[in-house]
């Protein structure tokens, strides 16, 4: 109220207590800061999808598609980093979440922003405004360790197979080999191109024999320190007659004038080039050029045999090297099951890469011995 002059005189005024609400907005504050801190320190990748869209993905997330940066994920469309293999299946699975319906955690197969695949499991939940809360863990490890345990399940498999069979074919195939080469040198015209087809194939079983019995048993090994360039020499050297009638030009390629040398078995680490650059020659129908580039790259080195063939489709590339699985028609999948574990008892690695219509390189890494 005023005076006559216009001076206050009188004040009415209210008071709320406020301090409940204050209360409650500093707990809603200090429980938001610590589902914040929950989020960026998970050992999960943790986004948020709305409308397929990112827009919210924490520290590990990031790191999870190699981006450095929020900016560059948010706004962009999950599909695209997501193989296409499972883009329609991805859709069926968040369409269910969006429903709220209880799903179970599913792999996808995803991809970096520079291209590289990894796997990862995905738990989703609905949290309105139709958007999706999803947790990402990687399993990329866990798989490439399932698989070796697979591989060396099957590898048990064939060796116990082997070790029961093959003995027993061999002796009866050593009757039919004598008996054969007798015919064929009794025999004339037609009758002796036709024993010299029965002999090579008798050869041939013998030959995948050979390989069953490596992998039933170990075999002994001599190890000493060799000349990579010198024993890719003579392997070159006893397939260019192959190469010759497929024509095909072997063309070799050393980044060091002295190639470092390995600790090996010759006779072993000859029998994995034989395998491969015959796979690589037979892969090569209407010819072309087999490059064997070997260079050293720190204490390991690197072998690669680069063919023109006609490439693996993708998804067939992990069954490659499984016993009995081959993209050739005549072939049993062993003979690059042998050249994995003898390049693993060398404490090296073998690794394929291929694109239908665009060759197949194969890369053969083993340690430098000083």
């Amino acid at each position: 109220m005023f005076d006559q002059t216009g001076s206050p005189v009188r004040m009415i005024g209210t008071a709320q207590d406020i301090t409940e609400r204050k209360l409650l907005e500093m707990e809603i504050q200090m429980r938001e800061e610590r589902y914040r801190r929950l989020v960026e320190n998970s050992l999960e990748a943790i986004a948020i999808i709305q409308d397929r869209k990112f827009i919210f993905i924490n520290g590990v997330g990031l790191e999870m598609f190699g981006v450095s940066d929020m900016d560059e994920i948010i706004g962009q469309d999950y599909l695209d980093f997501l193989a296409p293999s499972h883009h329609e299946e991805s859709k069926i699975r968040l369409a269910a979440i969006l429903s709220e319906q209880p799903i179970d955690p599913v792999e996808f197969q995803w991809r970096k922003k520079n291209g590289e695949v990894f796997h990862a499991e995905l738990l989703g939940t609905y949290i309105g405004d139709n958007a999706i809360k999803i947790s990402l863990r990687d399993i990329t490890e866990r798989k490439k360790t399932d698989e070796l345990l697979l591989r060396s399940e099957k590898l048990n498999a064939v060796g116990q197979l082997a070790a029961g069979v093959a003995h027993e074919i061999r002796n009866p195939l050593t009757s039919l080999k004598g008996f054969t080469q007798m015919l064929h040198a009794m025999s004339k015209g037609k009758e002796k191109r036709y024993f010299e087809i029965m002999n090579a194939e008798l050869d041939r079983i013998k030959m995948i024999l050979s390989e069953m019995l490596v992998l039933a048993k170990p075999q002994s090994t001599h190890f000493r320190k060799s000349h990579i360039k010198l024993i890719l020499h003579e392997v070159i050297t006893l397939l260019s007659a192959l190469a010759n009638m497929r024509s095909v030009d072997i063309q070799t390629a050393f980044d060091d004038n002295e190639v470092a040398m390995v600790l090996c078995d010759e006779n072993q680490l000859k029998q994995v080039f034989i395998n491969i650059i015959k796979n690589a020659i037979e892969a090569m129908h209407s010819g072309g050029i087999l490059r064997v580039h070997v260079k050293t790259q720190g204490n390991q080195l690197c072998i690669e045999f680069i063919d023109q063939g006609e490439g693996i489709p993708e998804d067939r590339i992990p069954k490659v090297g499984e016993p009995f699985y081959t993209t050739k028609e005549k072939g049993t999948g062993l003979g690059l099951m042998v050249s994995r574990k003898i390049i693993t008892a060398h404490h090296g690695d073998m690794e394929i890469s291929s694109k239908k219509g665009h060759g197949t390189t194969v890369r053969v890494i083993l340690p430098v011995e000083s």
